[in-house]
């Protein structure tokens, strides 16, 4: 298979969540979007806060590459104040298809200082990021404001988690035993395997306001966890058997946020950008099938040019590609979309204005994204449909019954339509759409 998934935020608007609708991550089904707070338990698409105007959550433009986007945590500060003694958790988790045996996991974390943070004073507003296995809940949540609490292990399992990293300024304290933080300029974040910062004392060095690469590899067979950071091998974390097994169906991404002071309406606290996320599995032979190292990033685009149409758009769009290349703002049903009817409705696409070739030396694998519902009274086949210079093909997205409602599914293309490795000037010269095949 080679890769397994690959994440760039792209087709997401840029915003902050809200407590219901404006969750755009929601709308891919591949993604479990899960949310807690205080004493309040970790559910799917739950609550990150009492009020939405004491964090934030959302999709960001990337502080590096204008043209990219980010999910972040605190980035926009909210309108009334980061007031409660307490903190949030918010995280994605992915669920394979299938268990996985080998596979590497790589994305790129940031943290933002925040203006409000000033030199020569701590305050106790930490945040981390952590990577463990999928089915990975807090143990004990709680309303007092200690960072341990918000930690996927809780109070009595640092080892849930494979690692993260945070900004509390405690670096000889493991996870399962911080209970205050002294965040400021001084205390650049720190690293941690397990809880423990460093403990393979590989060096690793972490600062405010600049991009580090995470990659880890996991061996469900050898019971094995490695981890790099900026192409540094950080070491093997111990294995675990009760909460690392799971690994072998997924893994998350969490962040968690602790506020214990009334700050000022609008504190830019600083926050943590997760982005550029690309999952690779190691036993199938299937190129690439290693680390893929620090400079990676996963680069999202839409549609700018219709190649040809048999779909019928609304009026006012300047085409197809128009209709379909609108972000992604919440979880409603578009009110407007293109419609097809019967076998062998197809439409194609095509990026013309593709930055691919300028940003990217190697490209490894293509993902497709395409958001359908079958409105139907009988279930469809539908595909994915790809060209390149010599060869049509068609990628099933499987059967969808009908009345199933909005959906989103992708397809993976480890090699051309002709069958061979991807160039940058061939990713961008793709040409893809959609399809109902019978």
């Amino acid at each position: 298979m080679g890769a397994i998934m690959m994440e760039s935020f792209q087709r997401f608007d840029v915003g902050n969540f809200d407590f219901s609708t404006k969750r755009p991550i929601q709308t891919d089904s591949e993604w479990r979007e899960f949310a807690g707070y205080n004493g309040v338990a970790d559910t799917t698409n739950g609550l990150y806060g009492v009020n939405v105007a004491y964090h934030t959550m959302g999709i960001y433009q990337d502080p590096i590459v204008a043209t990219k986007k980010r999910l972040g945590f605190s980035i926009n500060p909210p309108n009334a104040g980061q007031n409660q003694s307490g903190g949030g958790v918010y995280g994605l988790e992915r669920l394979f298809a299938t268990p996985k045996t080998k596979y590497v996991v790589g994305f790129l974390a940031r943290f933002k200082s925040g203006s409000y943070i000033t030199g020569g004073t701590t305050y106790n507003c930490p945040q981390l990021f952590e990577f463990c296995a999928a089915g990975r809940v807090r143990l004990a949540p709680t309303a007092t404001m200690q960072l341990r609490y918000f930690a996927v292990g809780g109070t009595f399992a640092a080892a849930q988690s494979a690692f993260g990293a945070d900004n509390a300024g405690r670096p000889a304290v493991n996870w399962a035993s911080v209970t205050d933080a002294a965040v400021g300029p001084i205390n650049p974040p720190t690293f941690r395997i397990k809880g423990a910062a460093d403990p393979n004392a590989a060096g690793i060095l972490l600062k405010y306001d600049t991009d580090h690469f995470f990659e880890c590899e996991v061996d469900t067979v050898a019971q094995t966890i490695k981890i790099w950071v900026d192409d540094i091998y950080a070491g093997t974390a111990t294995w675990n058997a009760t909460y690392d097994a799971p690994f072998a169906n997924g893994f998350q991404i969490r962040h968690a946020y602790c506020f214990g002071q009334n700050f000022v309406p609008s504190a830019d606290m600083g926050g943590v950008y997760i982005s550029d996320i690309y999952c690779l599995d190691l036993t199938d032979g299937v190129a690439p099938n290693s680390r893929l190292g620090k400079t990676t990033r996963v680069m999202g685009e839409a549609p700018d040019t219709d190649v040809s149409t048999m779909f019928t758009r609304p009026d006012g769009f300047n085409g197809n590609y128009d209709v379909v290349n609108d972000p992604i703002a919440d979880t409603t049903t578009p009110a407007a979309y293109l419609s097809g009817d019967g076998a062998g409705a197809e439409d194609m696409y095509q990026t013309t204005t593709s930055s691919i070739p300028q940003f990217a030396g190697t490209v490894y694998a293509v993902q497709i994204h395409a958001r359908f519902q079958n409105a139907s009274a009988s279930s469809h086949t539908m595909s994915i449909p790809t060209q390149d210079a010599t060869t049509k093909t068609d990628n099933s997205l499987g059967v969808v019954a009908a009345g199933s409602g909005l959906q989103m599914r992708s397809v993976v293309l480890n090699k051309t339509p002709s069958g061979d490795a991807w160039t940058p000037a061939k990713a961008a010269a793709l040409k893809y759409g959609f399809k109902i095949v019978n």
